[in-house]
């Protein structure tokens, strides 16, 4: 039976699909602009254009494998629950009773964007739909891009107003891999579940590895929180989601979410990726 994956610009849905088709289990994936020549079935799918929730559907692979299950990346905006539930409805009515959805770490019900999710899941639950949520915590992946890549690669530092808090910094693919699980196992898991890695590491430990790994030194630059905000806006980023990075940050500096978990090894098996490996394996990326 075929998986539907939503979000297939985001970190994880590429190694999902990856994991995936690997097991032999079809998928299809789906994007607001399907690439052509891609190398598995796309569909055009926008959260915010409800026309197209239908496509997947009707598209030639659920016609010769039903779509059972779906990963759900919720779209970049303000009450993205407004979008996310009455699409989980409309797949129920299509035959879907499996979803696992991508939130946040730091809030049990989803954060600013997906607030009040996670309890209508659960509530759906209760008639019967399967449902896992995953919240992971820092990606590892964040280095690879933003803020972070270009004065890691111009400045040798890296910003931050954690201060001395630590993170239990997370790699997409080990993401996608408990992200797999939830989607095939033939037990629903029907769990609201906090993915981290395996070691919780502060800044100053962080620049440590990339010093390390890249041959050169990196160093830990600790802002003030409006400082750092600043920097968020300086960067690009609007306004209410600078303010949202700047207190995850402040949250953290405070000590909150420092503690690793286990649940990836717990649900998938294999330990997950250490920071200090992310880097040598994205070394080049850096140089």
């Amino acid at each position: 039976m075929t998986i539907l994956i939503t979000g297939s610009s985001g970190k994880t849905a590429a190694y999902l699909a990856q994991m995936l088709v690997a097991d032999g289990r079809p998928i299809l994936v789906a994007s607001r602009s399907p690439k052509k020549g891609s190398p598995n079935p796309s569909v055009r799918f926008d959260w915010l254009d409800e026309s197209t929730w239908e496509l997947p559907f009707s598209h030639e692979q659920s016609k010769r494998s039903p779509i059972t299950a779906v990963y759900l990346v919720s779209p970049d905006i303000d009450n993205a629950r407004a979008k996310v539930i009455p699409f989980v409805k409309f797949a129920q009515k299509k035959g879907v009773n499996r979803f696992t959805l991508l939130s946040a770490w730091e809030n049990p019900e989803g954060g600013p964007l997906l607030g009040g999710v996670h309890a209508e899941l659960k509530a759906l639950g209760q008639q019967g739909v399967e449902w896992a949520v995953l919240r992971p915590h820092f990606f590892m992946e964040n280095f690879l891009e933003s803020h972070h890549l270009k004065s890691i690669k111009s400045e040798g530092k890296i910003y931050t107003a954690a201060g001395d808090g630590k993170k239990p910094f997370i790699s997409a693919r080990d993401i996608a891999a408990v992200g797999r699980q939830t989607l095939i196992d033939e037990k629903p898991y029907n769990a609201d579940t906090i993915i981290t890695g395996g070691e919780s590491l502060g800044y100053d430990e962080v620049a440590a590895i990339f010093s390390e790994v890249l041959g050169r030194k990196v160093e830990h630059a600790k802002l003030s929180r409006d400082n750092f905000k600043k920097l968020m806006l300086d960067s690009g980023m609007d306004a209410p989601m600078a303010e949202y990075m700047t207190e995850l940050d402040v949250r953290v500096s405070k000590g909150e979410g420092k503690d690793p978990t286990g649940n990836v090894k717990a649900i998938t098996g294999q330990a997950p990726r250490t920071f200090k490996e992310f880097v040598v394996d994205n070394k080049a990326v850096w140089a």
